[in-house]
């Protein structure tokens, strides 16, 4: 590797602050209201649909 020293652009802390925000919210900030609720309406009907197949176990059990 080289041991220059890297020459590049330095970013203000509000860039560096923004930049961060983005990468930790990544896709998971819709601008979009139909969108925001399409995405929360399947990780509703995700969780539903998990905690219902593993009650299925606690049903059969009895048989």
């Amino acid at each position: 590797m080289s041991q220059a020293p890297q020459e590049g652009r330095r970013f203000s802390d509000e860039e560096l602050q923004d930049l961060v925000a983005s990468t930790d919210s990544g896709g998971r900030e819709p601008t979009n209201r139909n969108v925001a609720l399409l995405i929360a309406t399947v990780a509703f009907l995700w969780s539903v649909f998990q905690v219902w197949i593993a009650d299925l176990q606690f049903q059969f059990a009895q048989y």
